[in-house]
């Protein structure tokens, strides 16, 4: 009996410690689930984590390339820009260049020009042609020759000049003398072209403006007479040369600077003929005056009413109701 009792004890007790190991096992393995659950929570903590650190450090990365683009995009900016300033110096001064190169080229070709000139003219004089030589002389661009250089060829075109402006000068009064009075003036502006400073250019001017008066070209030949009077001529040349002045604006129908010309001139200090001459042409100029004023009033017939009647066309208005 006594080994019944202590085997049911037994069993008793291993019941006892199966229920105790039965609930020590259902609490490991709650525990367990605990554990796991927490040991899932914190894996997913530790992923988001992960997750948050990653996206971090993905924007740090990304906000740090950037920073480091608009550091470097200023910076090439400021280097574009000095590059740029320097590029544009650069571009000036090889325009200076240039433009001095170019000057430097243009200087050399005027100064071959104006050398090729001197040597033409050398050889124009050794052949003895000097009128082609003082026109090829015009010619030369003298700002690109020496002074040297202009002075030798201002003395000796100067030569050239007075020898051609006599000849022609001589020319012209045989002209003159012969009755050639279109040749004459042709020789005479010849001669002042070459050169106008001569002893001989008030008689020159004299006899040019009456070759001028032959032609009936009475402006220019009143202009040649007034200069020849205005340089001074010999008083047998003089008087006769206020009527030829007086003949040339009466024969250019200038009659009212004919008529101012005549009352003007010193009637006192001139002979008596030369006095009966000044009446004379002075009454023809106001009888010519008068001829072509009447003319003018013929011509237009309105002008007449106008200067004695005023108005009459406003009067007739004025007449009106």
């Amino acid at each position: 009996m006594n080994e019944i009792e202590n085997l049911k004890n037994e069993i008793r007790e291993l019941e006892k410690e199966i229920v105790e190991t039965r609930n020590v096992t259902i609490k490991a393995d709650n525990t367990l689930r605990s554990l796991f659950a927490e040991l899932k929570k914190v894996s997913s903590q530790q992923k988001d984590a992960e997750r948050r650190a990653k996206v971090g450090s993905i924007g740090a990365y990304v906000l740090f390339l950037l920073v480091m683009a608009i550091g470097a995009y200023f910076l090439v900016r400021f280097s574009v820009a000095g590059h740029e300033e320097k590029v544009q110096a650069m571009s000036k001064d090889l325009a200076a260049a240039r433009a001095t190169a170019d000057a430097a080229t243009l200087e050399l070709d005027s100064r071959n020009a104006a050398e090729a000139r001197l040597l033409q003219l050398t050889k124009l004089l050794r052949e003895g042609k000097k009128k082609e030589a003082v026109e090829e002389y015009r010619k030369v661009d003298q700002s690109k020759l020496s002074k040297v250089e202009l002075e030798l060829l201002d003395e000796r075109f100067m030569i050239l000049r007075r020898e051609l402006s006599k000849m022609h000068y001589d020319q012209g009064v045989a002209h003159y003398k012969m009755g050639g009075y279109r040749t004459a003036i042709q020789d005479f502006n010849l001669s002042l072209d070459y050169l106008q400073a001569t002893d001989y250019e008030t008689e020159l001017r004299y006899m040019r403006g009456l070759c001028l008066m032959q032609e009936k070209k009475y402006d220019e030949a009143i202009e040649d007479l007034k200069a020849a009077m205005e340089k001074g001529l010999a008083r047998n040349l003089a008087d006769p040369l206020r009527m030829k002045i007086a003949d040339a604006l009466i024969d250019g129908q200038r009659y009212e600077d004919a008529i101012n010309y005549l009352e003007g001139l010193p009637v006192d200090t001139l002979p008596s003929w030369f006095r009966q001459d000044i009446t004379m042409k002075l009454n023809v100029a106001k009888h010519r005056l008068a001829l072509k004023k009447e003319k003018e009033e013929a011509q237009n017939p309105m002008a007449e009413p106008d200067k004695k009647d005023g108005k009459p066309e406003q009067k007739a208005e004025e007449k009106k109701p």
